[in-house]
């Protein structure tokens, strides 16, 4: 198995090793990226550090911390920009005051990317990609700013032109399938989904489309309200061998606009709490992970306990994430009245020990895929008080099970879900130990024989 990038990085050794560490990837598991492939080599940038010399030349004024200048009759020529251990990052270089040329260098000095501009200094004319020892080995023209030729030059000699960007990636997915032993290919992104159902170079490709995310159009409500994103894949859902969502809900609204579509199989994310989590001693509040954006809704989660508030006044009400609601969240606890009792922890990197250490969390969100704070929440055994939005909360919250389910955008009825939660000490450990349950139903090994399953059975075809 392999997973397949599209960008260019120079780091994508340690992003890989942090992917593969959180998602807890087989060892078997590869990473193969386009740019590596056409160079013929690991672009990896090393450890090693080089500093940058700029201090040493005269004709450089250094204008502000990590960033050098060369000046003539007092115009701008070249910008020279380190990286905070020192190495250089990038240059600029300026005709009449117009940047033309920006060069990105690794962290031993060495120019890696060289993107050329047109004469307004902003629309992109040409980028040219080097190896470590400095071969060219890509050239890309640019057409109103955005990529059109790719040029390949190979370590043989022999260039290889392809007219778009489509055809360029095209042509590596050919390859790819080409090379293997009845290769699937599983497309997340709805950008790359034609390099498989489109690709001119093979027909016969087989593939699964990965839906993540709703297909609806905000506000989430009507199954006949598309947005444009997912939409694109549903619509030519027959060009795929398989599609996955995440729901049965989202699989019900997806057949009941398009039709039924024997080949879209339901495959849920998995948990990853481990079965011998710790379980510390609970305190007396309720949580709340998540970015602080519209689209979450926190808002109504402060509401919604601002109508329970006196009535448990040993009760707070914890907010994890940051984002751009931040300060509009806080000014509107503290003008309900609630700024004591609402608390604004932070981005936390541990979810699980915060929702461990509730009595509860809430998620009030408009939409999700299917909700992970949710499964992460339950995984731990801390029940959820959450509204019934599109998708996730009827698919893992039992209502008096494991948590309480409010009517979407209710927010007395999700006070009243908390107020359920909070009223029966004994009612609420026995749906603390109901809640651990997810971690059977969304184990790593159902989520693996799922799509081991799908595989192998649309790779027999």
């Amino acid at each position: 198995m392999a997973v397949l990038t599209f960008n260019y990085r120079l780091d994508y050794r340690k992003v890989w090793a942090g992917w593969a560490s959180k998602s807890q990837l087989d060892r078997r598991v590869r990473h193969l990226n386009i740019f590596e492939h056409y160079a013929g080599e690991d672009l990896a940038d090393s450890s090693t550090v080089t500093p940058f010399a700029g201090a040493a030349d005269i004709d450089l004024e250094l204008v502000r911390a990590g960033v050098w200048e060369r000046r003539r009759d007092g115009v701008v020529r070249e910008r020279f920009v380190t990286r905070p251990d020192g190495s250089l990052a990038h240059s600029d270089k300026f005709r009449d005051g117009v940047r033309r040329v920006h060069s990105n260098y690794d962290r031993q000095w060495r120019l890696r990317v060289e993107t050329a501009y047109a004469a307004d200094g902003d629309t992109i004319s040409n980028r040219a990609y080097r190896t470590a020892r400095g071969r060219l080995f890509l050239d890309v023209g640019y057409e109103k700013g955005r990529p059109a030729r790719h040029r390949v030059h190979g370590s043989d000699g022999i260039t290889t032109d392809f007219p778009t960007e489509f055809a360029f990636r095209a042509a590596w997915i050919q390859y790819l399938h080409r090379e293997a032993v009845r290769p699937v290919f599983v497309s997340e992104d709805r950008r790359l989904d034609g390099l498989v159902v489109q690709n001119p170079h093979s027909s016969d490709i087989t593939s699964v489309c990965a839906i993540h995310s709703t297909h609806l159009a905000a506000p989430y409500q009507d199954v006949h309200a598309l947005a444009t994103y997912n939409d694109s894949a549903l619509r030519r859902a027959e060009k795929f061998d398989a599609v996955v969502v995440l729901t049965d809900r989202q699989r019900a609204d997806i057949e009941e606009h398009y039709g039924e579509l024997p080949n879209m199989t339901v495959v849920p994310h998995p948990v990853s709490a481990p079965w011998r989590y710790r379980l510390p001693r609970r305190r007396r509040n309720i949580a709340v992970v998540t970015r602080l954006v519209p689209v979450k809704r926190v808002q109504d989660t402060i509401d919604a306990f601002g109508t329970i508030a006196a009535a448990y006044p040993g009760v707070n009400l914890e907010v994890w994430g940051s984002g751009e609601d931040l300060e509009r969240l806080k000014t509107h606890a503290a003008s309900a009245g609630l700024a004591e009792r609402v608390e604004f922890k932070g981005y936390t990197a541990k979810p699980l020990d915060v929702y461990s250490r509730a009595l509860f969390s809430v998620s009030s969100s408009l939409t999700e895929g299917m909700g992970l704070s949710t499964c992460e929440s339950l995984s731990v055994g801390t029940p959820v008080a959450s509204y019934d939005y599109r998708y996730g909360a009827r698919d893992l919250i039992q209502d008096g099970v494991n948590g309480y389910l409010a009517e979407d955008g209710d927010v007395e009825g999700l006070g009243q879900a908390m107020a359920r939660l909070l009223s029966s000490p004994a009612k609420l450990r026995r749906m603390s130990r109901a809640s651990r349950a997810i971690l059977r139903s969304h184990s790593r090994r159902n989520y693996r024989r799922a799509w081991e399953n799908l595989l192998d059975g649309i790779g027999q075809e």
